[in-house]
């Protein structure tokens, strides 16, 4: 198992960047559906979990599209579709 040992009295500092959380994510697009708006999402993991469910709103008329690496972007449809594909 790696370690840092950190020694001596300097103060630290610097920047970490913290990868979004898939249970988070993967609820608030589905709170996406209620939204009459555009929603932009912030700091959304781009992985499996969220690929599939962005594709699950999609087919129910969802316009999806990534604005940047871990920008999201959900505009809810007018109306919904309610047939789910059996095929992925």
């Amino acid at each position: 198992m790696s370690k840092i040992i950190i020694t001596g009295g300097n103060p630290l500092h610097g920047k970490v960047k913290v990868s979004g959380a898939k249970n988070a994510s993967l609820a608030i697009l589905c709170g996406t559906l209620l939204a009459e708006d555009e929603v932009i999402l912030e700091n959304v993991p781009d992985i499996s979990d969220v690929r599939i469910l962005l594709e699950i709103l999609g087919n129910m008329g969802c316009g999806v599209r990534w604005i940047e690496e871990d920008v999201l972007s959900v505009k809810g449809p007018q109306r919904l579709s309610d047939d789910a594909p059996y095929s992925w």
